[in-house]
């Protein structure tokens, strides 16, 4: 295979118009897709934003177990650091801001994925590409919600964008410390840092091998930025890093054999990281039979594919990813090398959800590229015209797919809980007092109830 260099950052689009209008249908897509929520997604929402606002007042949380980084937490903190500076008592508000900063972060997503698909495969191709992760409905339905995996997603696009080509140290070191970053965010991408990792060795091997050691140096950078959180919020060097990694990879470590039909080999391998985790983490860990088998089939994602990308995008994708086996270039290489292995190594964990592939979209988009490339074909010719009308046929149906997908995905689940603080509300105003309410699922409620609601967290 060939490795190209290049030192200099990713060029800007020659057409930054239609890279405008890409994010602005993206952000059009969002709020639409905000409008449609009533109540919480899912708890690790709330509990980064509690986390935060713990943080910035120096209080304890009350029956936290989650293992959380606090680097995300890290990023929030700032709005409920204002908020209470300037005295907010009913934090509806807040919470949209909170929002409002999580579809930046989408946005910006996507602006990096256009210009790392222009530099693979031409302009015209990135812009598609953008299209192709901004109308993902997995990607919209959470770019309204506060989860990390977003951040983290930009930082992995930030990092393949330095690291798709080699350079200098310099930028080998930049690319690792957005690794770093994408790690501190959210610590599944310990994998994706990992899988781009090896990549990279693979490319360059011991000849380059200040290229990987930079970036592996950048990615350390980011381990011990966590590491020294978790030494201040959990007053142990590591605490969070290494339950994470005992509940995730190490059970991955288990379940591998005995797919493979090793079932004691799987049960002894749990045994010795369930002892020792709860012995150093005081984590509660079962080595049971059922421990090591899965809950849901390693061939999950694969089946599942088409409820998160619609068939006309799947089927660019599928281009893509031959056309980047087909070039036998590194560029194109490392893409498929990290993409496979997060893939498959994921397909062993447990419990899958596709809300964990949103630090994949940035190698998605390097395919998308590929792919929309591939059918466009070159800029002049014969062909160019309906090579053009059949890319623009599939991109509509592929947004009106999309959107009839998000459609379906459910995001009021848990809106009787806000009808119900809405309701402690008027009652707290029709009797002119404060009024104390507590709530089975605290984090359905959480922030919000008016100024004279005090919302109580039971342990």
């Amino acid at each position: 295979m060939n490795a190209t260099t290049a030192d200099s950052t990713i060029p800007a689009l020659r057409t930054p118009r239609g890279a405008f209008v890409v994010l602005a249908l993206t952000f059009v897509a969002a709020l639409a897709t905000w409008s449609r929520l009533e109540g919480y997604q899912l708890a690790d929402s709330v509990e980064y934003m509690e986390r935060a606002q713990a943080m910035v007042r120096g209080e304890a949380l009350v029956d936290a177990t989650a293992i959380r980084s606090y680097g995300f937490v890290s990023v929030l903190a700032p709005i409920f650091l204002v908020a209470d500076w300037f005295g907010v008592e009913d934090f509806k508000g807040v919470v949209a801001l909170v929002r409002l900063l999580q579809v930046l972060l989408g946005l910006e997503l996507v602006r990096v994925c256009i210009r790392i698909g222009a530099r693979v495969a031409g302009d015209r191709a990135g812009l598609l590409a953008g299209c192709v992760v901004g109308l993902n409905p997995v990607f919209l339905q959470f770019a309204v919600s506060p989860v990390s995996g977003m951040a983290a997603a930009v930082c992995i696009a930030h990092g393949l964008a330095l690291t798709l080509e080699r350079g200098s140290t310099r930028r080998a070191f930049g690319a690792g410390l957005w690794f770093g970053g994408a790690i501190l965010m959210a610590y599944q991408t310990i994998l994706v840092a990992a899988a781009v990792g090896v990549a990279i060795f693979l490319r360059d091997r011991w000849k380059h091998r200040r290229v990987w050691l930079a970036t592996a140096g950048g990615i350390g950078v980011g381990v011990f930025v966590a590491a020294a959180l978790d030494r201040v919020f959990y007053g142990r060097w590591g605490e969070s890093l290494i339950l994470y990694f005992g509940q995730n990879f190490w059970l991955i470590l288990a379940r591998i054999p005995n797919e493979l039909g090793f079932t004691q080999l799987a049960r002894d391998i749990w045994g010795m990281g369930a002892k020792y985790f709860e012995a150093e983490t005081g984590a509660h860990q079962e080595s049971t039979g059922g421990d090591v088998r899965q809950k849901q089939t390693v061939f999950y994602y694969l089946v599942n594919l088409p409820q998160v990308f619609a068939w006309p995008f799947l089927a660019v994708l599928a281009g893509g990813f031959g056309v980047g086996i087909a070039r036998r270039r590194w560029r194109e290489a490392l893409a498929v090398i990290a993409l496979v292995l997060c893939v498959v190594i994921m397909s062993y964990k447990g419990s899958k959800d596709f809300r964990l592939w949103l630090p994949l979209l940035p190698l998605v988009g390097v395919f998308a590229a590929l792919g929309w490339s591939a059918l466009l074909g070159p800029d002049a010719g014969a062909q160019r015209a309906p090579r053009a009308a059949i890319a623009m046929t599939l991109l509509a149906l592929g947004a009106v797919f999309s959107w009839s997908n998000l459609a379906e995905r459910e995001t009021r689940r848990y809106s009787a809980y806000w009808r119900a603080m809405a309701r402690v509300d008027e009652l707290a105003e029709e009797r002119g007092r404060d009024l104390r309410v507590a709530s089975a699922w605290h984090w359905a409620v959480y922030l919000r109830g008016s100024a004279g609601v005090d919302l109580v967290k039971l342990p």
